[in-house]
């Protein structure tokens, strides 16, 4: 069972909700459980309370197991509970569309499209606005 701790931070007026997970590893009584970082996101949350999603990140070692999909949707639960009904993000794709589907799958919707390029034209990533309502 995965476990959040949750630190609130403010700037400038605006909520920054910087959520840390973590995965217990031994539960062996009478040791106090070890635990494993999985990963963590940091999001912003407007005065609208709309909120931006601006950093997901799994541990190298812990990626292809749907920790994603379950830090996001903890995610989701505690912006919901801060009263955050539409929550945004920004795909950096270097894939050819990999993470667009992946975001498309957990119920993101496209927004807008920006492509990014080098000076000599060379594209690096594609850049997807991506939206939900939670």
């Amino acid at each position: 069972m995965i476990t959040c701790r949750q630190l609130q931070r403010f700037r400038k007026g605006k909520q920054i909700v910087d959520l840390r997970f973590i995965l217990p590893i031994v539960k062996l009584k009478p040791y106090k459980p070890l635990y494993q970082f999985i990963g963590n996101t940091i999001s912003l949350i407007n005065d609208d309370r709309s909120a931006c999603i601006n950093s997901l990140e799994v541990v190298p070692n812990m990626r292809k197991n749907g920790y994603g999909k379950d830090l996001m949707n903890l995610t989701e639960v505690v912006l919901r509970e801060e009263g955050v009904t539409q929550v945004t993000l920004a795909a950096y794709d270097y894939k050819q569309g990999s993470l667009v589907k992946y975001y498309q799958s957990l119920g993101y919707t496209i927004d807008t499209n920006i492509d990014q390029v080098y000076d000599d034209g060379e594209t690096i990533y594609d850049i997807t606005l991506m939206r939900k309502r939670i």
